[in-house]
């Protein structure tokens, strides 16, 4: 399972980097909904595992609140997502390991449909060479 705790944003920029879809929780220890979240998350990452990166900000620490103020954060859970360190996407509250993956494989579809599309270029050029059977 990809999964990194973030103190402070000293890493966040690199972090964020990692290759397929990148779920940034904001979150806090006494967030109730938060605690709700956490769980499906883990359960994402693990389903995609190696393509799904999962950090984990806590709100609370203070070296962690001009990162939520850059990404506006004013309810939690908040989750954002980064796909190729560009923020793609994101949600408020706690959602079902369905959505989340549903969100999930929106951004991951554009990654899987590029290499499904050299992969079929491949073959139709394959078929397209060969010999015809007689």
């Amino acid at each position: 399972m990809s999964h990194i705790d973030i103190v402070g944003p000293e890493h966040f920029a690199e972090a964020v980097q990692a290759e397929g879809v990148v779920l940034v929780d904001f979150w806090a220890e006494w967030c109730g909904p938060c605690r709700m979240l956490g769980p499906v998350l883990h359960q994402i990452v693990d389903q995609y595992a190696g393509k799904v990166t999962l950090l984990k900000i806590d709100v609370d620490q203070e070296a962690n609140q001009a990162l939520a103020m850059q990404f506006g954060v004013s309810s939690i859970p908040q989750v954002t997502i980064f796909v190729g360190g560009q923020k793609v996407d994101q949600f408020v509250g706690v959602q079902s390991p369905e959505a989340v993956a549903q969100i999930v494989e929106k951004h991951l579809g554009g990654v899987v449909s590029a290499a499904a599309d050299h992969t079929e270029e491949t073959s139709s050029d394959e078929e397209t060479d060969a010999p015809m059977a007689a």
